[in-house]
Protein backbone atom coordinates (compact mmCIF):
# COMPACT_ATOMS: atom_id res chain seq x y z
CA UNK A 1 0.00 0.00 0.00
CA UNK A 2 1.33 3.44 -0.96
CA UNK A 3 1.43 6.23 1.62
CA UNK A 4 0.67 9.82 0.59
CA UNK A 5 2.30 12.76 2.18
CA UNK A 6 -0.05 14.84 4.31
CA UNK A 7 1.20 18.02 2.63
CA UNK A 8 0.42 16.69 -0.87
CA UNK A 9 -3.10 15.72 0.21
CA UNK A 10 -3.68 19.21 1.61
CA UNK A 11 -2.29 21.06 -1.40
CA UNK A 12 -4.01 19.05 -4.17
CA UNK A 13 -7.47 20.68 -3.76
CA UNK A 14 -5.89 24.13 -3.44
CA UNK A 15 -3.94 23.67 -6.68
CA UNK A 16 -7.13 22.66 -8.48
CA UNK A 17 -8.87 25.81 -7.27
CA UNK A 18 -5.96 28.13 -8.07
CA UNK A 19 -5.19 26.51 -11.42
CA UNK A 20 -7.78 28.62 -13.24
CA UNK A 21 -6.99 31.93 -11.55
CA UNK A 22 -4.52 33.08 -14.21
CA UNK A 23 -7.02 32.67 -17.01
CA UNK A 24 -8.88 35.63 -18.43
CA UNK A 25 -12.63 35.17 -18.78
CA UNK A 26 -13.45 35.23 -22.48
CA UNK A 27 -16.15 34.57 -25.03
CA UNK A 28 -16.80 34.74 -28.77
CA UNK A 29 -18.63 37.08 -31.12
CA UNK A 30 -20.04 35.26 -34.16
CA UNK A 31 -22.57 36.05 -36.83
CA UNK A 32 -23.53 36.53 -40.44
CA UNK A 33 -23.32 39.57 -42.73
CA UNK A 34 -26.16 39.89 -45.23
CA UNK A 35 -27.11 42.22 -48.07
CA UNK A 36 -30.41 44.14 -48.42
CA UNK A 37 -31.93 41.16 -50.26
CA UNK A 38 -30.88 38.82 -47.39
CA UNK A 39 -28.06 37.20 -49.36
CA UNK A 40 -24.95 36.34 -47.38
CA UNK A 41 -21.99 38.63 -48.08
CA UNK A 42 -18.61 36.91 -48.50
CA UNK A 43 -15.32 38.73 -47.82
CA UNK A 44 -16.88 41.60 -45.84
CA UNK A 45 -14.54 43.30 -43.36
CA UNK A 46 -15.66 42.88 -39.74
CA UNK A 47 -14.06 44.98 -36.97
CA UNK A 48 -14.65 44.33 -33.27
CA UNK A 49 -13.82 47.25 -30.98
CA UNK A 50 -13.80 46.96 -27.18
CA UNK A 51 -15.71 49.71 -25.39
CA UNK A 52 -13.97 48.80 -22.12
CA UNK A 53 -10.37 48.66 -23.38
CA UNK A 54 -8.33 50.33 -26.10
CA UNK A 55 -8.29 47.23 -28.30
CA UNK A 56 -9.76 46.05 -31.56
CA UNK A 57 -9.54 43.01 -33.78
CA UNK A 58 -10.63 42.33 -37.31
CA UNK A 59 -11.62 39.47 -39.55
CA UNK A 60 -13.44 38.83 -42.83
CA UNK A 61 -16.54 36.83 -43.55
CA UNK A 62 -16.08 33.47 -45.22
CA UNK A 63 -17.75 32.41 -48.49
CA UNK A 64 -21.00 31.83 -46.58
CA UNK A 65 -20.97 35.29 -44.98
CA UNK A 66 -20.12 33.89 -41.52
CA UNK A 67 -17.53 35.33 -39.15
CA UNK A 68 -16.24 34.62 -35.65
CA UNK A 69 -13.84 36.36 -33.28
CA UNK A 70 -13.01 33.95 -30.45
CA UNK A 71 -11.15 34.51 -27.16
CA UNK A 72 -12.41 38.05 -26.55
CA UNK A 73 -12.21 39.30 -22.95
CA UNK A 74 -15.62 39.62 -21.30
CA UNK A 75 -17.07 43.09 -21.86
CA UNK A 76 -18.88 45.49 -24.17
CA UNK A 77 -18.04 45.68 -27.89
CA UNK A 78 -19.07 47.51 -31.04
CA UNK A 79 -19.02 45.33 -34.16
CA UNK A 80 -18.68 47.02 -37.57
CA UNK A 81 -19.14 45.42 -41.00
CA UNK A 82 -18.45 46.90 -44.40
CA UNK A 83 -17.96 45.91 -48.00
CA UNK A 84 -17.47 47.93 -51.16
CA UNK A 85 -20.82 49.10 -52.54
CA UNK A 86 -22.52 49.04 -49.13
CA UNK A 87 -22.77 51.48 -46.24
CA UNK A 88 -20.95 50.46 -43.07
CA UNK A 89 -23.22 49.10 -40.33
CA UNK A 90 -22.60 48.55 -36.65
CA UNK A 91 -24.10 46.93 -33.58
CA UNK A 92 -23.25 46.91 -29.88
CA UNK A 93 -22.98 43.60 -28.03
CA UNK A 94 -21.89 42.20 -24.65
CA UNK A 95 -19.55 39.21 -24.46
CA UNK A 96 -20.02 36.94 -21.46
CA UNK A 97 -17.72 34.27 -20.10
CA UNK A 98 -17.55 31.15 -22.27
CA UNK A 99 -20.53 32.35 -24.28
CA UNK A 100 -21.14 33.12 -27.93
CA UNK A 101 -22.62 36.56 -28.55
CA UNK A 102 -24.57 36.42 -31.81
CA UNK A 103 -24.39 39.45 -34.13
CA UNK A 104 -26.13 39.37 -37.51
CA UNK A 105 -25.32 42.50 -39.50
CA UNK A 106 -27.41 43.72 -42.45
CA UNK A 107 -25.61 45.96 -44.96
CA UNK A 108 -27.53 48.72 -46.70
CA UNK A 109 -26.73 49.95 -50.21
CA UNK A 110 -24.67 53.11 -50.48
CA UNK A 111 -26.73 56.19 -51.21
CA UNK A 112 -25.86 57.55 -54.65
CA UNK A 113 -23.69 60.67 -54.48
CA UNK A 114 -25.61 63.75 -55.51
CA UNK A 115 -24.45 65.85 -58.44
CA UNK A 116 -22.02 68.48 -57.27
CA UNK A 117 -21.22 66.60 -54.05
CA UNK A 118 -17.41 66.80 -53.89
CA UNK A 119 -16.66 65.57 -50.37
Amino acid sequence: MQKRSGLAECLAPLLLILGGCGRVASGTIAGIVTSPDNRRVPDAVVMVVSQDRSTSTGTRTNQSGNFATPALPVGRYTVFAQKEGFARCQMEIVVSQSGVARVDLHLAPLAPASVGDHR
